[in-house]
């Protein structure tokens, strides 16, 4: 791959570039809307009435007897008085006494429960290593403000499991920790409604003294959504990163198409980079403004995975190209790809295992929002196994891709002693390229670095527990989109730094004055000396 002669000042330019892309993009998501809002609601519990309809309607304000709280305790003495099985809890989203509507820019909305049990009874459940609780779920909508019975359709409804994760916190006192009921991949309607009813069976087998929920002081529902304002923002920069990147690489296919040689392996993968981050950039979200798209989700986590695959694929090609001299042919051009097939075995892998987690996880969910992998003890198992063996291969990856930068930058280190012989001008203008070269090392392994540091981590923190509206900035928005903007700026300066030249100009130039420096040739001569 030939290196492009410009001067050190366009260089250190395209550094810059980089460099206020990425903390440019990064301060407007931590200093911007945060990325999620969260709303804390209490669960009203009902009586349900008998009714003769085999489809009776969902329980709301209108058509249920309100219980007081300390009726909600569920102890055995309760029981007796209005069977569990009676009590339906409900609440709307968003609270209709705040006169407020959910907004198709919020893109996606995801639900908890939290159950505050009595602490003696929190102790029992940590002795006896947790405990699950049945649930059955039902979620309504409707688009209007309509105060009667029978406004609202059924969006979904299941029965589930969900596993209790109790623990003594950091000041010695037992706790459980939330619930997640369900994930919506789409918030395409005004007004929602939940009913939720405990299923009155154990809670465990080794606690039998304990019926339904067991000792309840009280029961609260987290709902979390993508912040409108985020999206806005978010979606505005991928359009502005569309437009840039689709010239940049129009201009690159001009130049690309000029040359009288085929594309070596190292252009084809940057290209393949460039096609992945288009795809990535398209702001298809837009859509979910006017249809239900509750698969959006999924396929916008697919489009990031594909183009951190490629990019992945392409930095084990870029770093294992000049550092394979033994398999260059006589031209002094590698043979191929398949020099790289360890590395890219380990890229495979990984990206497998988080496809397979993102469609065990998201992807079932479009079809059974109700579903998680985490739900169940052995599902936490599988998922944790799937975490950690993508979190293995970033770990492996990223640490031969560090041998070989070392191993190339030992390489250019002999070169740029045995060039010391010739003339002042070419000695000049070699020096100048393998500067640019090893900066060019420096900023791919940091890009990989912070790749490494903060996707996976991103993946595994899809819901933030705390109330981000109390933070006057967002570490996790900043983290989006600082990230976004590291990987546009990265592939924009690659593609300009490694622009190829059109066959006559080379022709017009001899090998010490002008034209570009093939550095796999030129660092095969040093392998061989």
């Amino acid at each position: 791959m030939k290196l492009s002669l410009m001067n050190v000042c366009g260089f250190v330019f395209l550094l810059l570039f980089l460099l206020l892309v990425t903390a440019g993009c990064f301060f407007l998501g931590a200093f911007g809307p945060p990325h999620t809002n969260v709303r804390h609601n209490d669960l009203s519990p009902c009586v349900i009435k008998p009714r003769n309809e085999p489809h009776p309607p969902m329980v709301d304000s209108i058509n249920c007897d309100q219980l007081g709280a300390k009726l909600v305790e569920h102890d055995q003495s309760k029981l007796q008085v209005v069977p569990l099985k009676s009590v339906t809890h409900y609440v709307h989203i968003p609270n209709e006494k705040r006169g407020a509507r959910m907004n198709r820019w919020y893109q996606f909305m995801t639900v908890f429960i939290d159950i505050q049990f009595t602490s003696e009874f929190v102790k029992k459940v940590i002795e006896k290593n947790a405990a699950v609780i049945s649930l059955n779920i039902t979620v309504g909508y409707k688009n209007t403000n309509t105060i009667k019975e029978g406004s609202w359709s059924i969006l979904a409804s299941g029965h589930v499991s969900r596993v209790m994760n109790c623990h003594y916190n950091e000041n010695d006192f037992p706790s459980c920790n939330h619930i997640q009921l369900f994930e919506l991949g789409s918030v395409h309607h005004s007004f929602y409604l939940i009913n939720v009813n405990f299923d009155p069976f154990p809670l465990e087998k080794t606690i039998p003294d304990h019926r339904g929920l067991g000792p309840v002081k009280e029961i609260n529902m987290l709902e979390i959504h993508h912040s409108g304002g985020f999206t806005i923002i978010f979606l505005g920069l991928k359009s502005i990163m569309l437009l840039v990147t689709s010239v940049i690489f129009i201009y690159y296919q001009w130049h690309m198409s000029a040359l009288n040689r085929p594309a070596n392996v190292i252009e084809k993968t940057l290209r393949e980079v460039v096609i992945t981050l288009i795809f990535m950039n398209l702001p298809l979200e837009y859509l979910k403004l006017w249809y239900d798209l509750p698969w959006m989700v999924v396929l916008n986590d697919f489009r990031q995975g594909l183009f951190l695959c490629a990019l992945a694929f392409f930095w084990a090609v870029f770093i294992g190209e000049h550092q394979n001299y033994d398999n260059l042919s006589e031209s002094g051009v590698a043979k191929g790809i398949g020099n790289h097939l360890k590395q890219l075995l380990v890229v495979a892998i990984g990206c497998l295992t988080l496809f397979i987690y993102e469609f065990c996880e998201r992807g079932i969910q479009v079809i059974f929002p109700f579903y998680s992998l985490w739900s169940t003890r052995e599902g936490q198992k599988v998922a944790w196994l799937l975490v950690l063996i993508a979190l293995l291969c970033v770990l492996v990856y990223y640490g031969v891709l560090v041998v070989q930068a070392v191993r190339v930058v030992v390489t250019l280190w002999k070169r740029e002693k045995s060039v010391e012989g010739l003339s002042e001008t070419a000695r000049k203008r070699y020096k100048k390229v393998f500067f640019i070269f090893k900066c060019q090392l420096v900023v791919t392994l940091t890009a990989a670095a912070l790749c490494v540091a903060t996707f996976l981590p991103s993946e595994l923190l899809l819901h933030q527990w705390q109330n981000v509206n109390s933070y006057q900035y967002s570490f996790y928005s900043g983290m989006i989109t600082g990230n976004y903007g590291l990987w546009n700026a990265y592939v924009l300066v690659t593609m300009l730094l490694y622009l190829p030249q059109h066959e006559d100009q080379d022709q017009k130039s001899d090998s010490t004055s002008a034209g570009d420096i093939d550095m796999q040739q030129l660092m095969a001569k040093t392998a061989l000396e």
